[in-house]
Formats: structure tokens, C-alpha cells, sequence
């Protein structure tokens, strides 16, 4: 049976950020300027019966021209541990993904609506007027609620709980997928510390020696390097097609 590549479970102590006071859905940013930080965040995700299933760790950073980068530990089939990276760059108008098991980098540009849409401040962060308000580690959020239903009788349903003061952080979110009346899966996400403070360049820097490649020719080195697993469960077919669109300026979200 081929297996999709998942992030592995971690420890907490490794994306605690030490000396911060006491966010992977939205592109709520920040105009340049303003409030640069990073932030750990620990997401959750339960089956349907409510146990647990595996509990992943990230980094979630922006800068003050409003950049923004998520950082992901990875564990590879051979249990090597490296760090994955999603980096939306102002400067360049671009977006990159970091694949570090293929040394591959993935860059697309951004249209105007998605860099406007990045840098877009908004103190109600897209909530109803009159939205329930609370303080979350410090922070006034905001309550953000939606909710879908699916062709197959499935409701998905989103809460977060955004900081205006934060670029519209989700200091707190719970996603739900399932049978109105029957089990839902859900997966709980939760910053556990917040440093003010311009993040290292580091985390939005490429090396040089990656390779820049299309998604489905990082897939397709990747089940070459680990045979029997993927990054995209098709292969990237998906992803290519975005890939194509974007490059051509005819994509829109």
C-alpha cells in the first residue's frame, strides 16, 4: 500500500520559544510596519471515537514588510528529521515551498489579490461585526466562525479565535468534519508562546544548492529516494496545474 508522507509527532520542547510572552488557515497579515513576531504553534488531530491521533509542531513567522513563513518538522520513512518550509516573500512577490528531503524549492508568483490579501489589515480579521471578543495570552481575539456542508451529507465547521494585534493570528482554532448528528474528526490548533521580534532571515532563505522543480517532479524524486511514499497523494497532478495557472497570471484563489 503507498503511503501519503505525513509530518511526524514531536516533542513540545523543541518549538517552544523560550522568552516569549505567553496560526495555518488564512493569509491575515500585517501592512509594513507593523507587529513582527514568531510564534509555536501545536496542532491536534482526533479521530472520529475522539482519541488522538498524531500531534504535529510548526513555526509561524512574519516579518514587519509583512512577509510570513511556516516551518514544519518533518520525519522522513527513514526517520531522518528535517524542516519543511511554506514562505509567502513581499519583496519578491512570491510564493516557495522548501522541500528539503529532495532539496527542491517550489516558486510561484503572487498575483496582486493574493499580495494584497497578505498585507491586508483588518480589525474585525473577517469576523461578523459583532463578534464575540476575548484576551488569549494577552492578546484581544476576535471569534471567527464558518461552517460547509458537503455533497455527501458532511458538515465541516471552523472556529478560531484571530488577534487583530497579531496580523489576525488564530491564537486558537478547531476545524470538524463529520455527520451533524454523527462522529466528527477534528483537529485543534493552539500557539503556546509568541515572540515580538523580527524573525531570523534565515528561516526565509533558500540555499542555493536546491533545485528549483515543479511539484510533481519533487514527487516523483521523492517516491525515487523513498519507494512506496508520496508528497501528493496524486502525485502533484493538482499542484502542477496551480503551478502552470500562477506561472501564466490566469490563476485565481
Amino acid at each position: 500500500m503507498k503511503k501519503i508522507f505525513l509530518m511526524a509527532v514531536l516533542t513540545p520542547a523543541v518549538w517552544v520559544i523560550s522568552g516569549g510572552i505567553f496560526k495555518m488557515l488564512n493569509l491575515w497579515a500585517q501592512e509594513p510596519g507593523h507587529k513582527a513576531y514568531v510564534a509555536s504553534v501545536i496542532e491536534k488531530r482526533y479521530a472520529g471515537d475522539g482519541s488522538l491521533g498524531i500531534t504535529l509542531y510548526r513555526l509561524h513567522a512574519v516579518r514587519s514588510d509583512g512577509s510570513q513563513v511556516d516551518v514544519f518538522r518533518h520525519e522522513l520513512p527513514d526517520g531522518e528529521m528535517v524542516m519543511g518550509r511554506k514562505i509567502f516573500d513581499v519583496a519578491s512577490k512570491r510564493e516557495l515551498r522548501v522541500e528539503p528531503a529532495t532539496g527542491s524549492v517550489i516558486r510561484v508568483p503572487m498575483s496582486q489579490e493574493e499580495l494584497d490579501r497578505l498585507l491586508a489589515r483588518d480589525e474585525n480579521c473577517g469576523a461578523e461585526p459583532d463578534a464575540e471578543r476575548k484576551r488569549i495570552m494577552g492578546y484581544e481575539a476576535v471569534r471567527f466562525q464558518h461552517h460547509s456542508d458537503l455533497p455527501d451529507g458532511q458538515v465541516v465547521r471552523n472556529e478560531q479565535w484571530r488577534a487583530p494585534a497579531l496580523g489576525c493570528l488564530a491564537l486558537r482554532e478547531t476545524a470538524s468534519l463529520g455527520l451533524p448528528l454523527g462522529p466528527t474528526a477534528q483537529n485543534v490548533h493552539e500557539v503556546v508562546s509568541v515572540l515580538e521580534a523580527e524573525p531570523p532571515a534565515s528561516l526565509f532563505e533558500v540555499s542555493s544548492s536546491y533545485a528549483d522543480r515543479v511539484p510533481s517532479e519533487v514527487d516523483r524524486l521523492f517516491r525515487k529516494l523513498f519507494p512506496g511514499h508520496g508528497i501528493f497523494a496524486d502525485g502533484g497532478a493538482r499542484d502542477d496545474e496551480i503551478y502552470h495557472k500562477k506561472k501564466n497570471g490566469d490563476y485565481a484563489r
